[in-house]
């Protein structure tokens, strides 16, 4: 501020004083003036940056969450699928042109392959890697997904999406089929009394011979119009290693649970195949009369028989006459066999119940599927063949000449071998998508890592049979998912700036 003794006059001091304030004011002018331009330039930013967001997001389909058990590690040359042994750009544009073979390996019989769903984003997700398993193997015949109790709107969504992502880039020989909701359960004076999710099986499967396409009933004969046509009935969670045949003649390839027993080896009327579960013989001990009549066969089955023909689950195998007559009476017996026993199973006892009421045991297939490591019933004598440092390659690239394996991986348990960690429950649903990254690859030695790591951070030792079995099956699971989403990418995301290659995504225990 200017002093009046080294200024002159009062007025010529005011003066001075007005021109620096008049002066400091024009320069703050200035200076805000600049931030709004700035603030302006920085809010049209952070718009544009929300906007490729928003279509980055709009880009993949809607069956988005986020995971809470997953980790994105920093991302590493080695992680993008170019360096690794997966599907190709080139390789997967080139396979939505492979139809897989119309007969099986017999050149006359049909092969359907079928599975259950719900509408639901995890069911939707399975479905699609079902698909593209039947396609890599070139699995004869059709593949349908029945969809059961889709709302309007879902209906309309997932007929468009599974002509968009999995009838054009993979095959049109794989189907929908669309059926109202068999959920509810009802009491015997028919009131809604809840709901049990696996009635959709029976029921859904019962609408499908009904109703779907290549399917349906004659009108004159009241019979199924496609009686020789080999029906193969799976879950939605099992991703194919190999083709399914109804010739089970080639010893090389086929485990039976049951050897040296007088049995045909070809799926034929009369003669339906299937894997052995471990339900045991429980199902005789339920209430035969209630759920199946005075005089239904179920009750003259025997302890041995049971275990040896009836303790059956999916993949199950059986022409489409025998198919048809086991789903009408599953579907009758399915909701009796559910008042007694409301618990998980309950849909797989009224199976058994319906096979043995008709008299139509099951040849048991040990090498049909593999689920559980510590399921020695199950095909896993071909994976204990292999060394521990095998065993994920083979998983990987599985080459039947050099090593045979089963038809199916049954992903319905958790997988654990090391630090690595796999459950269908902790699946991200939006992993078919632009934006989520690949799972990120094991090493090859996985096979022979003999401990599992807790989620305290603690190590605790482990069987070889165990870490060879969970090796083969989380990097069977890891590589088929990979390259099923890598598909994905590359045939609905060419245009996506954010579309993610790198194999970053990791599940742990939790």
């Amino acid at each position: 501020m200017l002093r009046p003794s080294a200024r002159g006059s009062k007025g010529t001091v005011e003066n001075a004083a007005f021109r620096e304030v008049e002066d400091n004011t024009k320069r703050r002018k200035h200076r805000h003036h600049g931030s709004i331009v700035t603030w302006v330039f920085y809010g049209f930013s952070l718009c544009l940056l929300i906007l490729l967001c928003w279509t980055k997001m709009k880009s993949s389909s809607k069956y988005h969450r986020k995971n809470p058990y997953i980790s994105l590690k920093e991302t590493k040359e080695d992680n993008f699928p170019e360096k690794q042994s997966d599907l190709s750009v080139a390789e997967n544009k080139k396979n939505k042109f492979i139809q897989p073979p119309e007969f099986d390996t017999d050149g006359t019989t049909r092969i359907h392959v079928v599975f259950s769903t719900d509408c639901s984003d995890y069911q939707h997700w399975q479905s699609y890697a079902v698909f593209y398993s039947a396609m890599k193997i070139g699995q004869s015949g059709k593949v349908t997904r029945i969809a059961s109790g889709c709302s309007d709107t879902q209906a309309k969504e997932v007929t468009q999406w599974h002509k968009e992502h999995i009838q054009i880039p993979m095959s049109d020989n794989f189907l929908l089929h669309l059926t109202p909701d068999f959920k509810s359960v009802k009491t015997e004076d028919g009131k809604k009394a809840g709901k049990y999710d696996y009635f959709n099986k029976p029921f859904g499967l019962l609408h499908w011979l009904e109703n779907g396409e290549s399917m349906g009933i004659d009108p004159s004969t009241k019979r199924l119009t496609n009686e020789n046509v080999v029906i193969v009935l799976i879950d939605p969670d099992m991703i194919l290693l190999r083709p399914f045949s109804s010739d089970f003649s080639n010893k090389q390839e086929t485990l039976f649970n049951v050897e040296n027993e007088e049995w045909v080896t070809k799926v034929q009327h009369g003669k339906p195949f299937a894997s052995k579960y471990g339900l045991g013989t429980d199902w005789r001990r339920f209430n035969l009369t209630e759920i199946a009549g005075t005089n239904s066969p179920s009750k003259q089955v025997d302890e041995k028989d049971a275990e040896y023909h009836y303790a059956v689950g999916p993949p199950y195998l059986a022409t489409g006459r025998d198919m048809y007559a086991i789903a009408k009476k599953w579907a009758d017996f399915a909701p009796r066999v559910h008042r007694e026993f409301p618990y998980l199973l309950a849909e797989m006892y009224a199976f058994c119940i319906a096979a043995a009421h008709l008299n139509l045991p099951h040849k048991l297939v040990k090498s049909l599927m593999i689920s559980s490591w510590d399921c020695d019933f199950e095909g896993w004598l071909f994976i204990d063949r292999l060394s521990g440092n095998d065993a994920c390659r083979l998983a990987q690239s599985p080459n039947h000449e050099e090593n045979p394996v089963p038809n199916v991986i049954h992903y319905c348990q958790t997988y654990h071998v090391g630090d690595w960690f796999f459950s269908k429950y902790k699946f991200a649903s939006n992993f078919f998508s632009c934006e989520c990254p690949l799972l990120e690859t094991p090493p090859s030695t996985i096979g022979i890592i003999n401990y599992v790591t807790k989620r305290n951070g603690t190590r605790v030792h482990i069987k070889e049979k165990q870490s060879k079995r969970d090796a083969f099956m989380l990097c069977g699971i890891i590589s088929l998912f990979n390259e099923a989403a890598n598909l994905f990418k590359t045939t609905k995301c060419e245009s996506y700036i954010f579309t993610a290659y790198d194999k970053t995504l990791r599940y742990f225990v939790g």
